[in-house]
């Protein structure tokens, strides 16, 4: 008797779950808004200005997706940003506090084990910002401190790396966030940070002593950036990805990576694998796309 009442009870939670789980598309129409997860100190992708709002690649891309949003609804969407950490970004979505995060998350086969990701918008390296008076390239790290942010795909390939050159550090520091590093390269409490290429550009452009350091030509690793989504929502997923497509192949994606991808107003050539990647991508989408069907 009480397996029947215990299969009964697994049951009325399975199908109670079902029956009251929101689609996100469904969840933004009733409500009229959709909540959008960025960190505040990832440039270029996402910070917080002066102003106390989020700018920056990815919030670009943010604000044209609630634009997309609206016209298929046929009224305005509100673009509720939240502000979310390297460390809890994977839990704000499982847990449904956002419906979507953008910004530089790096797909991976595990990490999609407990989240979706939209199609891949974004190529970067994993190398590492060092003080070019005490090392010279990546396989110069014997006996130095690094750092790198704990719990991303950088501390995998860091690792990987050492094990695979055989160099062995004086110390690894394992940070909270990226831009944590910052004040630990400048006071010369590290000798290299371990990071995505865009991220070191961030880190270096805010750096007091600029001359000193230098990011590193030696990839050690390939980051592919996708949007993170919770499972299940296949209607959104296809419309955030149609939607990048869409500005891939109005050129649109173009027009804001050369805004926020420069330095000293040089714009940062484009990696000409991420061309032919977003080439290859961008196909066709009718006039409409974007309309309920």
């Amino acid at each position: 008797m009480l397996v029947y009442r215990l299969f009964f009870i697994i049951f009325l939670f399975i199908y109670s779950t079902s029956i009251f789980a929101e689609d996100i598309m469904s969840k933004i129409e009733k409500n009229g808004m959709i909540k959008i997860g960025f960190r505040d100190h990832l440039y270029p992708f996402s910070y917080i200005d002066s102003q106390n709002k989020f700018r920056g690649f990815a919030v670009d891309f943010a604000n044209l997706l609630v634009e997309k949003l609206s016209d298929h609804f046929g009224k305005p969407i509100k673009l509720i940003p939240v502000q979310i950490t390297t460390q809890n970004r994977f839990n704000k979505i499982v847990n449904n506090d956002i419906d979507i995060e953008m910004g530089s998350t790096t797909y991976s086969f595990d990490r999609e084990k407990i989240v979706d990701f939209s199609i891949i918008y974004f190529f970067s390296e994993t190398t590492i910002i060092h003080n070019k008076h005490s090392i010279k390239n990546t396989n110069d790290l014997n006996g130095k401190i690094v750092a790198v942010t704990m719990n991303t795909t950088n501390y995998h390939f860091l690792i990987k790396f050492l094990k695979n050159h055989d160099v062995k550090l004086k110390k690894l520091i394992l940070l909270n966030e990226h831009f944590d590093s910052l004040p630990l390269l400048e006071e010369r409490k590290i000798d290299a940070f371990c990071s995505d290429r865009t991220i070191l550009l961030g880190i270096i452009k805010k750096i007091k002593n600029k001359d000193d350091f230098i990011i590193s030509n030696t990839p050690i690793g390939y980051e592919p950036y996708a949007f993170m989504l919770p499972e299940n929502n296949s209607d959104f997923r296809d419309f955030v990805n149609n939607f990048l497509i869409w500005t891939i192949k109005t050129n649109i994606y173009f027009d804001i990576y050369k805004k926020w991808f420069k330095i000293n107003d040089t714009i940062i050539p484009i990696s000409p694998y991420l061309r032919e990647y977003l080439s290859v991508i961008s196909f066709d989408l009718p006039d409409n796309w974007w309309e309920k069907n």
